[in-house]
């Protein structure tokens, strides 16, 4: 790559800027002067700016630091470019590979890079730059109106705060683009938002392990889903061997299922007198794709028996508003 692009860069010995569009050009551009200065065989003019930049076929899958410095969108005078080649010319060249099939390689080789040449010429000459120039022209005299409305509804000082800012970021690129950067607030995982209620639990003083409770709940109700699943896939022809784990596995659930539910009725002190917000007091995410999809292995247990994959598990948010107030369990119940 540095090669080529030393020897790309000597046939034009008069210009000052150069926009390089790599794929990776974010990791390729970082050392590229020092590999130049340091290699035997390579040359490049002093006085030459580099501009480097990812096409934006590639940019995507880049990190979200690499949109705002490598963009082709922020960088003064590239025009309106997708800075992709190869991966403009897969489409056409499929049309052609039929043909080359029961040809010789130096055949089938001169054909590929004729219809290559082809496209080239086209992209420079024809419909390329002027289709490009047409929608270019059209989406000013469309855009113009709205943005000028826009920047009169705002304040003064904050347009010319930003058209500084912009200034100085066209001019002397690197850090300053990041005023394009997009701000994307990274929410909480499962595991820290445990840790920041259990923690804020211990400083309330109550040590009755809700927050772990909770979570447990969440844990059951994923491995009923993952149980519904399992039934639906299994249908009325499963062996004796999947029907010997498929009540294992129900086992398994149903003992957990009862440990939970011990243990929520002691913290939320159920009792026959509880009001709850459902009809049957109880809610649970069942899965809607295996609801019906189960039935043939259902009918071979009449009247449901043992499915804890569909019991209700108990939850305090389940409860009536006034219930939540007077037990005191409005923090676990928003929880």
């Amino acid at each position: 790559m540095d090669y080529s692009i030393c020897q790309a860069l000597k046939r034009f010995p008069h210009h000052v800027q150069a926009l390089i569009i790599y794929d990776i050009c974010c990791q390729w551009s970082l050392h590229f002067r020092q590999r130049v200065s340091e290699s035997k065989f390579l040359e490049l003019f002093d006085s030459l700016e580099i501009i480097g930049a990812v096409g934006k076929w590639h940019l995507a899958a880049h990190i979200l630091e690499c949109f705002p410095k490598f963009s082709l969108n922020f960088v003064e005078g590239a025009g309106e470019v997708d800075g992709e080649i190869l991966e403009t010319l897969w489409s056409p060249l499929d049309e052609v590979a039929g043909l080359t099939q029961a040809m010789s390689i130096p055949h089938a080789q001169e054909v590929i890079d004729d219809h290559m040449n082809d496209s080239n010429w086209q992209k420079i000459i024809s419909d390329s730059l002027c289709t490009k120039r047409s929608q270019a022209m059209k989406g000013v005299s469309e855009m113009k109106p709205a943005f000028e409305q826009l920047t009169k509804c705002l304040d003064a000082s904050l347009v010319r705060g930003w058209t500084e800012q912009e200034r100085v970021a066209m001019e002397q690129c690197g850090d300053h683009l990041k005023i394009y950067e997009v701000v994307a607030k990274k929410l909480p995982t499962l595991v820290e938002i445990q840790l920041k209620l259990s923690e804020t639990e211990v400083q309330h003083r109550n040590l009755s392990s809700s927050v772990s409770t909770i979570m447990e709940d969440l844990a059951i109700e994923k491995l009923q889903m993952l149980l519904q699943r399992h039934v639906a896939s299994l249908g009325s022809t499963c062996s004796v061997a999947q029907k010997n784990e498929l009540l294992d596995r129900r086992c398994k659930l149903e003992a957990r299922i009862s440990t939970y539910e011990h243990k929520v009725s002691v913290i939320i002190k159920l009792n026959d007198d509880v009001r709850w917000a459902t009809q049957d007091g109880r809610t649970l995410g069942m899965d809607p794709e295996a609801g019906e999809a189960s039935d043939d292995l259902l009918a071979l247990y009449p009247d449901e028996w043992f499915t804890p994959e569909k019991e209700r598990i108990t939850l305090p948010s389940a409860l009536t508003a006034g219930k939540i107030d007077h037990l005191a369990l409005k923090p676990i119940a928003n929880d």
